[in-house]
C-alpha cells in the first residue's frame, strides 16, 4: 500500500477517534458510566468519613452526656441537702417550742441507722460527748416519746424503740383516774398496756402517757391512745392495745430528754 494512502487513512482514524472521544467525553452517558465506575471508591472513601466524623461526635455526646449527669447528680444533691436543713430546721423548731413549755433540758440527734440484727434499734449521731446517758428517753415531734437510750458510745448512742421486743415502759392514761400500765411489745411489731388492774377504768381512745415513775424519764410524754381493751375473765390484770401516733420509720431526727 503506498505511503500517502496509509498517511490518509490514519489521519481519517485519528479523526474519527478524536470525533468519538469528545462525544462520550461531554456526553451524559459517558458522565454516567464515569460515576459508575467510580460510586464504589466514593462510597468506601465517604463512609470512612462518616465513620472517623461520627468517632469525634460520639467522643464529644459521651463527654457531653458525662457534664450533664455530674450536673444532675449535684443538683440532687443539693436539693437533697436543702431539703434535709429545711426537715431539720422545721423540727428543731417544733422542738424548741415544746422544749420550752415544758422546761426540759434536751439534745437533738439524727437518726444515721438501724442495728443490722435488729430493726427496732436505731443508732443517733449524739452520745456521751453530749451529756447522754443509758436510760434516757428519746422522744421525736413535740413530745412522743419513741424509745429509750440503751447504749453509749463517745458520739453516737443505740436506741431501743418501744416496739423492741424487750422494751418496757412504765404509763398511765391521761384522764382523772390515772390507770396505771406496763408498755410492752408484742413481737416487735405492735405494743399493749399490761399490768392494768381490773377495777381501774380504760377506755377506747384514752391518752397514754409516760407516768415518772422511771428514773430519768418524765411524766407526760406521749405514747398513744387505746386502741381496743382486751378482758380475760379470772385474770387480776386486763391488756389495752395501744396504737402508735406514727411510723417510727419515718423518724429522721430525734429529741433526747435529759434529767433535770
Amino acid at each position: 500500500m503506498p505511503w500517502k494512502f496509509k498517511k490518509k487513512t490514519l489521519l481519517l482514524l485519528f479523526l474519527l477517534l478524536l470525533f468519538f472521544s469528545g462525544y462520550f467525553l461531554f456526553s451524559d452517558n459517558f458522565n454516567a458510566r464515569l460515576s459508575e465506575i467510580f460510586s464504589p471508591l466514593k462510597a468506601r472513601l465517604y463512609a470512612r468519613g462518616v465513620v472517623a466524623s461520627g468517632s469525634v461526635d460520639s467522643e464529644s455526646l459521651i463527654t457531653e452526656n458525662q457534664k450533664l449527669r455530674e450536673e444532675m447528680v449535684k443538683d440532687l444533691i443539693d436539693r437533697a441537702s436543702f431539703a434535709a436543713l429545711q426537715a431539720e430546721n422545721a423540727y428543731l423548731k417544733r422542738e424548741l417550742n415544746f422544749i420550752a413549755s415544758s422546761e426540759l433540758q434536751y439534745q437533738t440527734a439524727a437518726v444515721i441507722g438501724r442495728m443490722p440484727l435488729n430493726q427496732q434499734q436505731l443508732t443517733i449521731s449524739a452520745g456521751a460527748a453530749s451529756g447522754l446517758r443509758e436510760g434516757l428517753a428519746v422522744t421525736f415531734n413535740s413530745g412522743v416519746i419513741i424509745g429509750k437510750i440503751i447504749k453509749v458510745e463517745e458520739n453516737t448512742a443505740i436506741v431501743a424503740l418501744l416496739t423492741e421486743s424487750d422494751s418496757q415502759l412504765a404509763v398511765t392514761t391521761a384522764n382523772l383516774n390515772g390507770t396505771s400500765g406496763l408498755l410492752k411489745s408484742q413481737a416487735g411489731l405492735s405494743v399493749s398496756m399490761e399490768l392494768i388492774p381490773q377495777d381501774k377504768e380504760i377506755v377506747t381512745g384514752d391518752l397514754v402517757i409516760t407516768s415518772g415513775l422511771e428514773n430519768d424519764i418524765p411524766r407526760g410524754l406521749i405514747v398513744g391512745t387505746v386502741e381496743a381493751i382486751e378482758t380475760n375473765v379470772g385474770q387480776i390484770f386486763k391488756n389495752a392495745k395501744i396504737l402508735l401516733p406514727f411510723d417510727y420509720n419515718t423518724v429522721l431526727w430525734v429529741t433526747v430528754i435529759k434529767p433535770q
